[in-house]
């Protein structure tokens, strides 16, 4: 039995009145092994053995790589399974022509039933499965509000590089280029103690539009924010990144395949959590 399936069954068995006699028809290993793991909290049965809910959270780019090994008029029905997003994302994604073919409630289960098959990990969790952690609050924030706390977490690299600039028009060009919310939030890192230091931002090659300065940030905040998920479970891992678009998600997949230093996690964590509940899109 593999954890996804124990995590499977201490849900369903927290919810009986008979869950100890019902344990006793399992092997003895395994009963004490769903019995030791942690209840979970405030899930719903209906969603959690729903065959199309795994979905909706998913970004279509994921979805478009799939797409792929079809051919095109396979490619159309697929379509017809997804949510309206998801579908438009793909075919603007793939260049399709045409909208996305019909599909009846009873062929779409089975549709995403290959999908998913595809795309997840045989022993992948649940999001209702996973373990307590402060971060799983982040799966329930919309992609936006992920976007922006990268954005924010990215002004603690730009806060640490200022420290060392005296150019005064390069200074004044900065702070143009920063929105009101940024400029804020930059006067409450500076104030904050540095752990750890990042490699420049380069700001002497910057070109002066806030384009580049937000796109420069973002990439570091999406650096960051792995360093806070490093230690998460591995379906935590998964379950962000496909809420975000393949290309962000390798950023923060480039990051966690190198070598972390667990003493700074929850430094990382704690400013990942700051953001998350003070500074709402």
């Amino acid at each position: 039995m593999n954890q996804k399936a124990k995590a499977l069954l201490k849900a369903l068995l927290s919810n009986s009145e008979n869950a100890f006699e019902l344990t006793r028809f399992l092997p003895s290993e395994s009963a004490e092994e769903i019995q030791a793991l942690p209840t979970p909290q405030n899930y719903e049965a209906v969603s959690l053995l729903s065959p199309t809910a795994w979905s909706q959270p998913i970004h279509f780019s994921w979805l478009a790589q799939l797409f792929q090994d079809y051919p095109e008029q396979v490619q159309y029905l697929f379509m017809g399974a997804l949510s309206y997003t998801q579908a438009k994302g793909i075919q603007q994604m793939l260049s399709l022509q045409r909208d996305p073919l019909t599909v009846s409630p009873f062929l779409r289960p089975y549709l995403l039933f290959v999908l998913r098959h595809s795309l997840q990990e045989l022993d992948l969790l649940s999001e209702e499965l996973l373990p307590p952690s402060p971060l799983n609050i982040l799966l329930k924030l919309d992609r936006k509000h992920l976007f922006h706390m990268a954005d924010l977490l990215g002004i603690h690299d730009l806060a640490a590089d200022l420290r060392q600039v005296v150019d005064r028009e390069l200074l004044r060009k900065i702070y143009n280029a920063l929105s009101e919310g940024q400029l804020r939030f930059l006067q409450y890192s500076s104030k904050q103690p540095i752990k750890w230091v990042s490699a420049k931002i380069a700001l002497q090659a910057w070109d002066g539009s806030k384009k580049q300065l937000n796109h420069l940030l973002h990439h570091r905040g999406l650096i960051r924010m792995a360093k806070a998920i490093s230690q998460e479970d591995a379906s935590f891992k998964w379950h962000l990144l496909h809420r975000l678009d393949t290309g962000r998600a390798k950023v923060i997949q480039k990051e966690l395949y190198g070598k972390q230093d667990p003493a700074l996690v929850p430094y990382f964590k704690n400013q990942l959590l700051h953001i998350a509940k003070r500074y709402p899109q």
